[in-house]
């Protein structure tokens, strides 16, 4: 897998997997949400800037920023806004 502390948008970088960042991985830009489609029940709730952003933007409970979540055991992506 990835290291503790390493994004789903790390993890995804270094599979090859394309999902934009605009800003970087720095939760200011939203390019790179996700679709949760297992595991959100996992996942700790959104703060800080993701929250501020998803609010801003009316993300769906399951649309999630791959800057801001860790990889876990039986979580499942899709690509977002594509």
């Amino acid at each position: 897998m990835s290291h503790k502390d390493s994004s789903v948008l790390d993890v995804a970088i270094r599979a090859g997997v394309a999902i934009d960042h605009t800003c970087g991985g720095n939760a200011t830009c939203g390019t790179c949400v996700v679709h949760i489609e297992a595991g959100l029940e996992s996942l700790p709730p959104r703060e800080g800037q993701e929250l501020e952003l998803a609010e801003d933007r009316g993300f769906n409970d399951d649309e999630r920023l791959a800057c801001q979540i860790h990889p876990i055991s039986g979580l499942v992506v899709r690509r977002g806004k594509l």
